[in-house]
């Protein structure tokens, strides 16, 4: 499967050697090579509405079979996995009629994911068309693209051409952008910032621009000095600390 070469090579999820911590090592060290050269990135973290849920099962058999190869049993065993699945809803003691499912992989299973990873791949060539970088963790993609001060506005044009095209091959495959969560940074030194990008579009909604992120655990600011990060950190530890103080006298030494 990873050895397709109809896989993204910018998919960190659920890859032998890939991890969250190779995604954001790829987007930081390419943004630090734009600075070097007084460019800032702009940088747009799209979320997706249920991803996992909207997945239509016969685009994904068709998508493992015509563009990955699958045939045989293999193909015949995920099908399996696939069909035949139903749901209901259980309030108290009243459960809702049962439904078949026709879509949607199972979440918390490890093929589910993967299966999710394979159904989204081809979106990475609608993204290369327009010269826009890209990293992917799972349904979570960022998009980015170094930007001279002279052409700010251009790259802002080429960067919602993009957009609207991924939301356009998302709605043909079943699933849609969810611009409320969607995040808009521009990431720089304050010089190469001096121009700033107000807001940018998606999906027909006017995004603007936040100064930090927070992608994968970690929150980037603007200028990547990684205050911002450390502080919440430090918050989070101290929280902790505060919460044991109040048990500690309950707790053997070794486990304090």
């Amino acid at each position: 499967m990873n050895s397709s070469g109809n896989t993204d090579q910018f998919q960190s999820a659920y890859r032998r050697g890939y991890s969250t911590e190779t995604a954001l090592l790829k987007i930081t060290s390419d943004i630090y090579d734009a600075a070097d050269t007084q460019k800032s990135t702009i940088l747009v973290a799209l979320d997706q509405s249920a991803a996992f849920d909207c997945i239509d099962h016969n685009t994904l058999v068709s998508r493992l079979e015509h563009t990955f190869g699958f045939s045989g049993s293999v193909l015949s065993w995920i099908k399996s996995y696939l069909d035949s699945r139903s749901a209901f809803v259980k309030y108290g003691t009243l459960l809702s009629d049962i439904v078949s499912l026709e879509s949607r992989v199972p979440q918390g299973s490890s093929l589910g994911p993967a299966l999710s990873s394979l159904y989204i791949a081809p979106l990475s060539r609608v993204i290369t068309f327009f010269g826009v970088r890209h990293h992917q963790y799972a349904d979570d993609t960022q998009l980015y693209i170094s930007v001279a001060k002279s052409e700010l506005s251009a790259k802002a044009d080429i960067m919602e051409s993009c957009v609207r095209a991924i939301h356009d091959w998302l709605l043909h495959n079943g699933l849609s952008l969810n611009p409320a969560k969607s995040e808009v940074i521009q990431f720089g030194t304050r010089r190469s910032t001096a121009n700033k990008l107000q807001s940018l579009s998606i999906s027909g909604t006017s995004v603007q621009l936040t100064t930090s992120v927070k992608r994968l655990g970690v929150t980037l600011d603007e200028h990547l000095s990684l205050d911002q990060h450390i502080n919440n950190v430090c918050k989070a530890c101290y929280y902790h600390i505060r919460s044991l103080r109040h048990v500690h006298q309950s707790l053997p030494d070794d486990v304090a």
